[in-house]
């Protein structure tokens, strides 16, 4: 019998797994504007050239959604790197747009300085928002808690989110959804604050 929390270990997996494989996947398809770029100043001008690589920047939240475990710097990286691509976008176009196209180069440089700054900022707030938590997410959060609270077990975390619960007066509350254990991560905490799981279960 696999050992409790595997299956969610192996989701998790699963997740990451398919998320490089995109990752690799959209690198290879920015890598391929590039060789074309001659091809796309042709057909689309050097301004929509330029602008379309860089405006893809910022799908790269969408294409690298990763965000457990947490890591303010990845966030830093991500969403300033979105936001450098949507600020150099958006600046190349109004600037492009006003001064005929000669001012396009200019506007993207700002832009991105601009789009670069906020994405920074705002990153580690947006990764922070996550509320819901799949099993293993619950168990990888709780362990580095132990810091705070030594007295903490990894077996009594296994068995506080288990689904169904072993221990009915003292557990997080977990349930199904898309096939995935998950819980709240408020719910993760109001058990933690307790204090229930220090007591010895009921015989």
């Amino acid at each position: 019998m696999p050992p409790a929390g595997s299956h969610a270990i192996l989701v998790d997996l699963k997740r990451h797994i398919v998320q490089l494989e995109v990752i690799t996947l959209a690198t290879i398809f920015f890598l391929s504007l590039l060789l074309i770029r001659p091809f796309l100043e042709t057909v689309l001008g050097s301004d929509v050239a330029v602008l379309l690589p860089i405006a893809l920047l910022a799908l790269l939240p969408v294409i690298a959604p990763v965000v457990n475990p947490e890591s303010r710097w990845r966030a830093i990286i991500k969403y300033g790197t979105a936001g450098l691509g949507t600020g150099a976008a958006i600046g190349g176009a109004i600037a492009g747009t006003l001064s005929g196209g000669l001012g396009a180069p200019a506007g993207s440089l700002i832009g991105a300085g601009i789009g670069f700054l906020f994405g920074a900022v705002t990153g580690p707030i947006l990764d922070g928002t996550k509320k819901i938590l799949t099993q293993g997410e619950a168990r990888e959060y709780l362990i580095i808690k132990r810091k705070r609270f030594p007295d903490l077990s990894l077996a009594t975390i296994v068995a506080a989110t288990e689904h169904p619960p072993t221990r009915t007066d003292c557990y997080v509350y977990m349930f199904v959804s898309d096939g995935v254990i998950k819980c709240t991560q408020d719910e993760v905490l109001r058990w933690l604050k307790s204090g229930c799981w220090r007591q010895k279960p009921a015989t």
